[in-house]
């Protein structure tokens, strides 16, 4: 089973970042994760464990922020966990944003599966390997980046005009925090989201 751990964010940022999903549909056919709901992912991993165990070891105790920072649109060309061209939008990298992905993954690490065959995936000695086997995730802590994403496409034929007129979009504003959950990965989509913030 896959899980992750998101953050969610008011309804009215929502509205937007469907209004975008919705214009990727229309021009594109092949793409992961169009359906997801509006988040950001802190962490993915692989397990045996049970939902139900997973959310008592969750429990998040500590606060939670209460906005993130979102700047401007970028893509992650050749993405290694998509094999596609995923198009999101930067988050400023807090220090509590980080303290709260790090304290996940470190909650998880000995429940998470780490696949042998995943070592052709990442270069040797890299931070992301090293991560991997460590906590079941290629990105945390050093070599994360916060974001928020419409959808990877995988498609060859994405024009370097349209990747130029997303990475202009602009918002740099505050945008409030909803909530953390606990969701399962299904078909490579979120699935059963359940809150874990306790306050």
């Amino acid at each position: 089973m896959k899980i992750a751990i998101v953050l969610t964010f008011d309804n009215n940022f929502n509205i937007k970042i469907k209004k975008i999903k919705k214009n990727f549909k229309k021009k594109f056919n092949n793409f992961l994760f169009i359906n997801d709901f509006p988040h950001l992912t802190l962490l993915t991993i692989e397990t045996y464990t049970s939902i139900k165990k997973i959310e008592k070891i969750l429990k998040f105790k500590k606060k939670i922020p209460n906005k993130i920072i979102l700047g401007k649109g970028n893509i992650f060309e050749n993405d290694i966990l998509t094999n596609g061209d995923t198009f999101y939008f930067n988050v400023r990298k807090e220090t509590n944003l980080v303290n709260i992905q790090i304290n996940i993954a470190k909650k998880l690490k000995k429940l998470s599966i780490k696949k042998k065959k995943f070592k052709k995936t990442f270069k040797e000695k890299s931070l992301e390997r090293k991560n991997y086997f460590e906590f079941g995730f290629p990105f945390i802590g050093k070599n994360w980046k916060p974001h928020v994403s419409i959808c990877s496409v995988i498609e060859n034929d994405i024009s370097t005009n349209f990747k130029k007129k997303f990475k202009k979009i602009n918002f740099f504003k505050k945008i409030l925090i909803k909530d953390i959950l606990l969701c399962e990965v299904r078909n490579k989509q979120l699935t059963k989201p359940k809150s874990i913030n306790v306050l």
